[in-house]
């Protein structure tokens, strides 16, 4: 419903009628569905449960969902305010944590602590919502019109949860050491942390696309999604190659003794980055925008499947590993069949996607390879991993000043004008 309502918006920013009207039809059917979710989340979790106190608590996680609408912002572009109800939650969050939370029997306070700042920040997105909303319109709301394509979007994210639960299930289940549990999830975990900026990139532009398919401009939309692949490519193979140079040096001072096999799986796991990054956009960006997210649900459908057989092969063989082979293999079929789909019955062409990408895999071999020598007679600390990534930050960008790549001087441009027109907003 996020995802799909911040498309649905995006197309009616310029008319206050439809806006309003789409708006209060989606939040009601969101405040429903939430609304049966939350009465049985409190009848199986919140009665007879061990931990019933604590799931009662996180009643008010759903209730925060409910009230959460950052995606009427996200829809006309409005980021700023998100970007500051986020920052000013995420600090409250923090200094009261610091604050009030001295030891584990303190759990209690720290779940209020998240949930309370989250209904709070969350309430407070209602505040001037009538700058946006006329609220005379909820006599003509429209819910029907809404569920088939919100129940579309429903498929790819509960197929996605499967399988990524799944993957942890069938390893406790096919592994004789249950710790290999852990070393998979926590090398995921690093992994998928870094594809944070990137889906961020999506939430930009997916109003943008929205609005200039709904308007019939497709040169527009061409030209966004060559910025995306662009982007794309600019981040995420440094991070790829970063973390495989750091891991060896990273993984010890982090995690701890005994946890030296996640280095190794963390090396492994990183092509996902690039292939979620590249499905990401494609599904979530591009084929939502224009109406055909069907074509990303059925190709997650089918990689959760692949997901798992591969699992059921390899697991028993190769524990931990198995399960990060069958995750890349699966991720990597979404991403090229997406990419298939959009050069054969779409209007983008594959130049678009492959512009200029061995300059991007040229800067990261050889920042892959400054930055794994930096570290070699260093030991494994903090320290260490921060010279790494400083060396590997200034190796990659000197790279690419070398090869003069146009879009890393677009960056640049980009950020030296927002800085410039900062200077002069204070002065």
């Amino acid at each position: 419903m996020q995802i799909y309502g911040q498309r649905e918006l995006a197309k009616y920013q310029d008319n206050e009628e439809k806006l309003s009207k789409s708006f209060l039809s989606l939040f009601l059917l969101r405040a429903i569905t939430l609304g049966i979710s939350c009465l049985l989340f409190i009848t199986f979790f919140c009665v007879n449960s061990e931990y019933k106190i604590f799931y009662r608590i996180l009643v008010l996680e759903i209730i925060s969902t409910i009230l959460d609408i950052s995606w009427l912002y996200q829809g006309t572009e409005d980021f700023k305010k998100i970007t500051i109800r986020n920052f000013i939650i995420k600090i409250t969050s923090i200094i009261l944590t610091f604050t009030l939370v001295k030891d584990e029997n303190d759990l209690i306070i720290y779940m209020l602590i998240y949930v309370l700042t989250n209904v709070l920040g969350n309430a407070s997105l209602w505040i001037r919502i009538n700058r946006y909303i006329d609220f005379k319109n909820i006599r003509n709301i429209e819910i029907k019109k809404f569920i088939r394509p919100a129940i579309t979007m429903l498929i790819p994210q509960i197929a996605s949860s499967i399988y990524t639960v799944l993957d942890k299930t069938m390893l406790g289940v096919l592994c004789d050491d249950i710790s290999e549990v852990g070393f998979y999830e926590q090398a995921q975990k690093i992994a998928k942390i870094s594809l944070t900026v990137l889906t961020a990139f999506n939430t930009v532009l997916v109003p943008k696309i929205s609005k200039s398919y709904y308007d019939g401009n497709f040169k527009k939309v061409n030209e966004y999604m060559g910025q995306t692949f662009n982007f794309i490519w600019f981040l995420a193979i440094p991070m790829i190659f970063g973390i495989i140079a750091i891991s060896d040096k990273f993984v010890p001072w982090f995690f701890g003794a005994g946890f030296e096999k996640v280095s190794t799986l963390l090396k492994c796991t990183t092509p996902i980055i690039l292939f979620i990054a590249f499905s990401t956009a494609i599904g979530l960006q591009y084929l939502m925008s224009i109406g055909r997210q069907n074509i990303h649900s059925r190709n997650v459908v089918i990689g959760a499947i692949l997901n798992t057989c591969i699992n059921i092969l390899l697991i028993p063989k190769f524990d931990a590993m198995g399960a990060i082979i069958a995750s890349v293999i699966a991720e990597g079929f979404i991403a090229i069949s997406e990419i298939v789909y959009i050069v054969k019955k779409q209007n983008i062409k594959f130049a678009i996607i492959i512009n200029k990408w061995w300059h991007y895999f040229l800067a990261g071999i050889i920042m892959l390879i400054v930055t794994y020598a930096t570290g070699i007679k260093l030991n494994a600390t903090i320290i260490t991993t921060a010279i790494q990534m400083v060396v590997g930050i200034v190796s990659y960008v000197l790279m690419l000043v070398l090869l003069k790549d146009e879009f890393f001087k677009y960056i640049l441009n980009i950020l030296k004008n927002k800085f410039m027109g900062r200077i002069r907003g204070v002065k």
